[in-house]
């Protein structure tokens, strides 16, 4: 009776088209209605519904993260587009349609709950309304900042991952929702290699929402005695086939094949810890807890990644999803003992169901994964001269940027800061000749997890480099080297060495970025799988519409950076105005030479 009074009959037609996706059937052939030559506005409204058409075409983008169906991914999010661009009505026509993708993903993960799924069938249709103060609301709680209109707001994201690497989403679901957020700009980080696939569907995806998408590849290279992360972007491939010719190319080849080799090598270490895992820290969980959990399949964790390449992260979730059955039923014992037990044991008690609260993915991987608590296994971020390692995890930042310039001459090369102090920074600067073109001085995970470099020296160094100051260099440089005399430790005599030579050649060093300064980089190095810190995007709050800037002044969401922004107007002679000698062209040149107040005055 409940459900008669507040849901019809499209809303359930709705919800059947939606569970009849998610169970592989194809719903009165509805998958001849994503095709992309039939309008919105056309034949499809006499077939179907408009709301079915967007279950539909969510449900086929959100089913899968199987490469194989990147075809059914990109069809699905091509018609998808014009299916929310076309429904939504009134003046935020843009921030309606990011809603009814918000409603329509929820929609989908509500599967198997009928009441609360018929409950997001009736948000869609009053979004679907486009009126403002509905569209606000729906804005507000999916926690999602209005964007103007005009989508001409400064959002972007230069690192976040899919799921071809660490990251949950395929590519396509991680346009759809980086366009629900409203970046603009993004750059998908691949650790070593990429496969073709994988990047043609990535800027197909990105073309059809009009996202300005790069790919770039992470690699590693040993400076004393750790690694600095360089992010590689290859330039002057704006269109997908670029990307994948460049791919086809011999010197490119040799080099993916390279990095299938460091990835292959970084897959061993993770099957090393999963053993370890089952051996060692398994059976101490099952005794602290008082569980039974059996051993790990190995064959179910290389499905649970898929197409990623497995890390630690991965086996992080693949252990709490094992592990979470066995954790509620032990708390149901708990909390029928807590009851009839007393206030001492209650309190230990408490005291575990803490300690199993806390064992999250991110819990798990600080408790049992990380190398410090894997002493017998070798540390894979340490390179070490004794082991044999792939070509790509030996070579030094400077060999690493000459062997990438060989493959193209054109590129960016971004030096994350994650664990480098700023007498690193300067030394791999330096060593790389200038090849280092951007540094990535803030990185909101290594914020959040309180491993944030020193931006401020960082951002002195920077400045210094493209003032081409030399006193100005000469100074800062003194002082890295005072502080590393100062503080000692086992490479300052090799490092102090480094910059008192420095010092002797700083007509190079003021020349290395004087064609085109050291810019910067700003990412979240987001996921998609943490639930303890925030997800992909970051925006200028000036570009916002007032009511999205209130809120932001409102919560407080700001990072630690400010930049400097100028306005500039660019002027362009008119033809007509300017093509003779009359009053109109002696008037222009005029106001050109004069401020307007003075033309008035005069």
């Amino acid at each position: 009776m409940f459900e008669r009074l507040f849901f019809d009959r499209r809303d359930r037609d709705l919800l059947r088209v939606v569970n009849d996706v998610l169970e592989l059937r194809d719903t009165f052939g509805a998958k001849g209605l994503l095709e992309p030559h039939l309008h919105p506005h056309g034949i499809k409204d006499m077939a179907w519904d408009k709301g079915l058409r967007i279950a539909y075409a969510v449900a086929k983008l959100l089913g899968s993260l199987e490469t194989g169906e990147a075809a059914d991914r990109l069809t699905a999010l091509r018609a998808l587009r014009e299916e929310v661009l076309t429904t939504a009505q009134g003046v935020l026509r843009k921030n309606t349609a990011r809603v009814l993708l918000s409603i329509m993903k929820d929609l989908v993960r509500a599967r198997g709950d009928e009441i609360r799924q018929l409950m997001l069938a009736r948000d869609f249709r009053a979004a679907a309304t486009g009126k403002p103060r509905v569209v606000r609301a729906f804005l507000r709680h999916y926690h999602l900042l209005e964007m103007p209109e005009d989508w001409n707001q400064l959002a972007f994201d230069d690192h976040v991952h899919d799921a071809n690497t660490k990251g949950r989403k395929s590519a396509t679901h991680l346009i759809m929702d980086a366009w629900i957020k409203g970046i603009r700009r993004l750059m998908v980080i691949y650790y070593n290699h990429v496969r073709p696939e994988v990047a043609a569907e990535l800027l197909e995806s990105a073309a059809i929402m009009g996202v300005s998408v790069q790919i770039g590849l992470e690699y590693s290279a040993a400076h004393r005695g750790r690694y600095a992360k360089i992010i590689w972007v290859p330039s002057g491939l704006d269109e997908p086939g670029d990307f994948q010719d460049f791919l086809t190319k011999p010197a490119m080849s040799e080099l993916m094949a390279l990095g299938r080799e460091a990835s292959a090598w970084r897959r061993r270490y993770v099957d090393m810890v999963f053993t370890e895992f089952n051996e060692q820290h398994r059976p101490a969980l099952n005794e602290a807890y008082d569980m039974e959990m059996p051993a790990l399949s190995r064959e179910e964790f290389t499905r649970f990644v898929g197409s990623g390449q497995a890390s630690l992260l991965h086996l992080g979730k693949f252990i709490h999803g094992e592990l979470l059955p066995h954790l509620q039923a032990r708390l149901e014992r708990l909390r029928t003992a807590h009851a009839i037990s007393p206030q001492a044991e209650r309190a230990r008690i408490e005291n575990l169901i803490c300690d199993m609260n806390s064992l999250d993915a991110e819990g798990i991987i600080d408790h049992f994964l990380r190398p410090e608590v894997n002493p017998d296994l070798p540390d894979p971020e340490i390179p070490a001269s004794g082991e044999e390692r792939p070509l790509l995890l030996t070579l030094s930042p400077a060999e690493l940027m000459a062997k990438l310039r060989a493959v193209r001459s054109g590129y960016q090369a971004t030096l994350t800061l994650s664990g480098l102090s700023v007498e690193d920074v300067l030394e791999i600067l330096y060593d790389c000749h200038g090849a280092i073109t951007h540094l990535e001085v803030f990185n909101l995970k290594d914020q959040a997890e309180g491993r944030s470099a020193d931006i401020r020296d960082i951002l002195a160094l920077q400045e210094a480099f493209n003032s081409r100051n030399a006193i100005k260099l000469k100074r800062f440089i003194g002082h890295v080297l005072q502080n590393v005399l100062e503080a000692g430790g086992p490479d300052a005599g090799d490092c102090a060495g480094k910059l008192t030579a420095m010092l002797c050649d700083i007509a190079s060093l003021r020349e290395l970025y004087s064609r085109k300064p050291l810019e910067t980089r700003i990412g979240s190095d987001s996921t998609g799988r943490s639930c303890r810190k925030h997800g992909m995007g970051l925006v200028v709050g000036r570009t916002l519409p007032p009511r999205a800037r209130r809120e932001l002044t409102r919560t407080g969401r700001c990072i630690p950076l400010r930049a400097v922004h100028f306005s500039r107007v660019a002027r362009m002679p008119s033809d007509e105005v300017e093509g003779n000698g009359g009053p109109l062209s002696r008037l222009a040149r005029l106001a050109r030479r004069e401020p307007l107040a003075t033309l008035l005055a005069r």
